[in-house]
């Protein structure tokens, strides 16, 4: 995960994710605590399900955060993370099967503030 130097809010992504599988819900315990600094306590959790993730809908996360499909407007493939004070973490979500060198490009890129 790759956060843009002024991440939450302040441009149409804070960053990009790359997760190490296609079960996004498998590895939300991990990106709530890395985004943590930036967004606070997280809240509510919206993203597109892909299959892999669809089987896990119906696990709840034991510390409270309200997983949900995406809102209106939410491109398929950003996830947004809401912090209980508020604020707002948009992250581009790089399909796990992403060849390296896109994904390390799309990475560079968002910590360049592009996006």
């Amino acid at each position: 995960m790759r956060l843009t130097p002024h991440a939450c809010g302040e441009t149409l992504l804070d960053g990009v994710w790359w997760p190490r599988t296609a079960n996004l819900t498998r590895e939300l315990h991990d990106l709530i605590s890395a985004v943590t600094p930036s967004v606070g306590v997280t809240g509510r959790i919206t993203f597109g399900w892909n299959p892999a993730s669809i089987s896990q809908r119906r696990a709840d996360l034991p510390d409270g955060v309200t997983v949900e499909d995406r809102i209106a407007d939410q491109p398929p493939d950003v996830m947004y993370l809401f912090g209980d004070n508020g604020t707002r973490l948009s992250l581009l979500i790089i399909p796990a099967a992403t060849h390296f060198t896109h994904a390390h490009a799309a990475m560079a890129a968002a910590g360049a503030g592009v996006g």
